[in-house]
């Protein structure tokens, strides 16, 4: 027989448990922790999954509120695919089950690596206590028993939403995308820098992924910005040339904090304006507040 406080530890770990399934539903980095036990945040996950919401907010009111053109620069190993790529994916269908989402990136065994992964978690218990048969839902986000394959798979009836992957370069078949998400389209340095490569890429940008976008669908790219004429750089140079074109909202998270060095006669907006216009995204002041010289992930790098 449980004692009173026993039965109170008991009650305690019962309330701490549903709070943090109703914060992981709410809000995708307590998502990421819930889903992952050694996933440690560091703030500019927590700055990055705000933004990541919003996109989320302009999907689900078909783009009357929220962002639908999202840029994430980061450097290398920042942790922005766990994010944007298999974390944001999964709690998207979890919340809205009837989206179709793309995964793309420079090689289709990568992307067809989140798709795998994004599927694991669909698949797991941990997901079932959020929004599956486990949980308070009306009705149960599952992964269809129809699907085996890791690059195209489907959420169960009468659920309408899934997955598929693709490399950047090849075709997309099937069906539209509510969430296209373009995860580092040149795997390095030497892919970015190649003119042929990078036209090679806007190419399948404006003839194959682009087109594959449903109306009031949204497009997150995460990627590290190696060259200032490729994918994102264009994408910049577009907005800022032409008012009328997608107008993206970057969120620029350089290594180490350096303080702008603005040209004498020349205000920020007249320096940002010119540097956008040559494919590169500066800001006046850190996204975190950070001093000159300090790193991004200091607990890491």
């Amino acid at each position: 027989m449980l004692t009173s406080t026993a039965v109170m530890v008991e009650e305690s770990t019962a309330r701490r448990i549903l709070a943090s399934r109703e914060l992981a539903r709410r809000h995708l980095v307590d998502y990421q922790i819930y889903m992952r036990k050694k996933y440690l945040p560091s703030r500019h996950h927590w700055l990055v999954g705000g933004y990541l919401e919003q996109v989320a907010e302009y999907i689900r009111t078909k783009g009357k509120s929220g962002i639908g053109r999202l840029l994430i620069m980061e450097p290398p190993r920042h942790g922005k695919s766990e994010q944007a790529s298999i974390g944001f994916p999964g709690w998207l269908l979890g919340n809205n089950p009837d989206l179709r989402i793309i995964v793309t990136s420079y090689g289709l065994d990568l992307a067809a690596d989140f798709s795998k992964k994004v599927r694991e978690d669909v698949a797991s218990e941990k997901y079932a206590n959020l929004f599956g048969q486990r949980s308070s839902v009306e009705t149960a986000v599952e992964l269809s028993t129809d699907s085996r394959s890791m690059k195209a798979w489907d959420l169960a009836a009468p659920h309408r939403g899934g997955m598929i992957a693709s490399g950047v370069g090849g075709g997309i078949t099937g069906k539209g995308a509510d969430l296209l998400i373009v995860d580092d389209p040149f795997k390095n340095r030497a892919e970015a820098d190649s003119p042929d490569h990078r036209d090679a890429v806007w190419e399948w940008w404006t003839s194959t992924a682009y087109t594959r976008l449903e109306d009031g669908g949204a497009v997150v790219g995460s990627l590290t910005h190696w060259n200032a004429d490729d994918w994102a750089g264009r994408l910049i140079k577009m907005m800022t040339n032409d008012p009328k074109s997608d107008q993206w909202t970057v969120v620029c998270l350089p290594a180490i904090w350096e303080v702008e060095e603005i040209p004498k006669g020349k205000t920020f907006a007249e320096w940002q304006r010119m540097q956008a216009l040559n494919g590169v995204w500066v800001t006046e002041t850190d996204m975190l507040g950070r001093e000159p010289g300090l790193a991004l992930w200091p607990g890491k790098y």
